[in-house]
């Protein structure tokens, strides 16, 4: 069972995976041009991810939304507001780069439900796996467990 369990969330995350990378445009309307972000809002952005070079920019309401692959190739969006205060950042996983402890917590409360798709949210408050469940003719339903594992109401 956790190896079908395994296998299927592998596929359906790789699949996710391509046809997003797939879909995407990289010719948006809303994108900023570094000049047109403030330098305290670059500032806060070098100082929490030094190691990032390319950074697409855009708006996103009142923040700023930077869009980029951290040093693991995963895709990132890091959120900021005006004054350079990071907001949060979501991280785009697959299903296989779910750590082992989540996905034995999925796994046992949704046994019949497959892993869809899988964010890293973090903020200055709170870390925590935001997880879509699918299952086949069934709404899809979203949870949200820490990383220790907690579900989180």
């Amino acid at each position: 069972m956790k190896r079908k369990f395994f296998l299927q969330t592998m596929l359906v995350g790789l699949f996710i995976g391509l046809l997003s990378f797939t879909t995407t445009s990289c010719d948006k309307s809303d994108d900023l041009t570094p000049e047109k972000v403030p330098t305290v809002v670059k500032s806060a952005f070098e100082t929490k991810y030094p190691a990032i070079q390319n950074v697409r920019w855009e708006k996103a309401g009142k923040l700023f939304k930077a869009e980029f692959y951290n040093v693991q190739g995963k895709d990132v969006d890091a959120y900021f507001n005006g004054d350079g205060g990071w907001v949060r950042s979501e991280t785009d996983l697959l299903p296989i780069d779910l750590p082992a402890e989540i996905a034995t917590v999925v796994s046992t409360n949704w046994p019949d439900y497959y892993v869809d798709d899988v964010d890293l949210m973090e903020s200055p408050s709170e870390v925590y796996y935001l997880i879509e469940l699918d299952k086949l003719n069934a709404r899809e339903i979203y949870v949200r467990i820490l990383a220790d594992g907690t579900i989180k109401k």
